[in-house]
C-alpha cells in the first residue's frame, strides 16, 4: 500500500502540470513562481547557474548574453537595475516556456491565483516530503490493477496502472483507455473508447472498424475479430471495446452497449502519454472481462 501511495503521489505532481497546463503555465510565469525566484537569485549572486536548470542546454548561450547585459545595466543605478532585472526575468521565463512549447504573455504579478495541486507539488519538490501531496492525490489520480486479458496485448493481467480522474466529458477522446464503473457488470472495467458521443461505428465480419464512414487504424489490436454490428452512440455515452477482440466482453455483447460518460472514473495514463501504442501479440490470454 505504501508503494501505491508513493506512486500516486509522485504521479499527482506530474498530473498537476499535465492535466492543468493553463494553471501550471500561469504558475511558472508569475513573480511568485520558482522560475522567477531562481532568476532573482542568479541576479543577486551574479551567478547564472541558479537559473540554467529552467532552460534547455541549447538556449544557454542566449540566456547567458542576456544575463551579462543585465548585470552591466544593473550597475547604472536603481531605475536601471529595476529595468535590467525585469528584462532578464522576462527573458528567462520566455525561453523556459518556449522550451515547453507554451506561449509567453508577460510576467504576472505576485499573488496571481495558483492551483492548489501545483502549490502542493512545488512544496513537495522543495522539501522532498510527499505526504502533503498524498492528501490531494485522490482528487487527481488513482491506481488500479488490470484484472483480465481483455486489453491484451496493450495491458497485461496484474499490471498496475495510473489513471487520471475524469471530470468533464471532453476530457476523454476516441482511442483513450478508460476505467469505467459498469452498472451492468457490477464492477470496475478497463476498456478502450472506440465510439465517442454521436459517432456511428460499423464493425464488419472480419472485425474491421469504420467510424463515421472512415476506416479506424488500430495498431494496438493484434487480431481483429467480430461480431459484426452497427452502433450509433447516443449523446453523453461511449462505445467501449477491449483490444483483445476475440476474448473481450464489451459493447458488442452488453445488453446496454453504451456506458454513460458519467460512469468513466479515469483515463489511463503512463509515462506522460495516453495509451494507444502497438503491443505484442497476446499469448494464452482468454479471460473475457
Amino acid at each position: 500500500m505504501t508503494v501505491l501511495i508513493i506512486m500516486a503521489a509522485s504521479f499527482a505532481a506530474f498530473a498537476s502540470v499535465l492535466l492543468y497546463p493553463q494553471l501550471a503555465s500561469a504558475h511558472c510565469d508569475t513573480m511568485d513562481g520558482p522560475t522567477v525566484k531562481d532568476g532573482k537569485l542568479a541576479l543577486e549572486r551574479n551567478n547564472l547557474n541558479y537559473a540554467l536548470k529552467w532552460i534547455a542546454s541549447a538556449d544557454t548561450e542566449e540566456l547567458r548574453k542576456i544575463f551579462t547585459q543585465s548585470i552591466k545595466v544593473r550597475a547604472l543605478g536603481p531605475d536601471a537595475r529595476d529595468l535590467a532585472d525585469r528584462f532578464f526575468l522576462e527573458s528567462l521565463v520566455r525561453i523556459h516556456r518556449a522550451g515547453e512549447g507554451a506561449p509567453f504573455e508577460g510576467l504576472k504579478p505576485s499573488g496571481s491565483p495558483v492551483d492548489e495541486k501545483v502549490t502542493v507539488a512545488d512544496k513537495c519538490v522543495e522539501t522532498g516530503d510527499l505526504e502533503p501531496l498524498a492528501a490531494v492525490r485522490l482528487r487527481i489520480a488513482f491506481v488500479t490493477r488490470v484484472r483480465s486479458c481483455s486489453m491484451s496485448p496493450t495491458l497485461r493481467p496484474g499490471q498496475l496502472l495510473l489513471a487520471v480522474r475524469v471530470h468533464r466529458e471532453e476530457a476523454v477522446t476516441r482511442g483513450d483507455i478508460v476505467v469505467v464503473a459498469s452498472a451492468e457488470l457490477g464492477r470496475m472495467i478497463i476498456k478502450r473508447v472506440i465510439g465517442a458521443p454521436g459517432d456511428v461505428v460499423v464493425i464488419d465480419g472480419h472485425g474491421r472498424i469504420r467510424v463515421n464512414e472512415v476506416d479506424l487504424d488500430e495498431p494496438y489490436v493484434a487480431k481483429p475479430a467480430g461480431p459484426a454490428g452497427t452502433f450509433t452512440v447516443p449523446r453523453q455515452h461511449v462505445l467501449l471495446l477491449g483490444d483483445n477482440r476475440a476474448h473481450s466482453s464489451d459493447s458488442r455483447q452488453w445488453e446496454q452497449p453504451f456506458p454513460p460518460t458519467a460512469a468513466i472514473r479515469g483515463r489511463v495514463l503512463l509515462g506522460g502519454r495516453r495509451h494507444g501504442h502497438r503491443g505484442r501479440p497476446a499469448q494464452h490470454c482468454s479471460a473475457a472481462i
